[in-house]
């Protein structure tokens, strides 16, 4: 029997920083991964003596299943508005904001 059977059945959701691409997003991820590690594991086993040491970034990444999204609208009670931004739009936007 595998042993993993049904351990993505309860899968969390981590609110990072507003990031640009993948790779600006791992780095947010990397600042701030022991803490979602130390949680994750603490919903698994309370006995910290039986959690793995050293904790590193790249461990994580191996036990973890990574999926970032750009945007996530929170649906439980504001009504969900939705507006189209023209590309010449967005990038006089982001030059102002530069």
């Amino acid at each position: 029997m595998d042993n993993r059977q049904g351990l993505n059945d309860d899968q969390s959701l981590y609110l990072i920083p507003i990031f640009d691409n993948r790779e600006e997003a791992m780095d947010l991820l990397e600042q701030i991964y022991a803490q979602i590690f130390s949680a994750e594991l603490d919903l698994w086993c309370n006995d910290q003596s039986q959690w793995p040491k050293p904790r590193s970034f790249e461990l994580f990444q191996q036990w973890f299943a990574l999926s970032f999204y750009n945007l996530i609208e929170d649906m439980a009670s504001n009504h969900l508005d939705t507006y189209h931004v023209d590309g010449d739009f967005a990038d006089r936007l982001q030059q102002a904001l530069n």
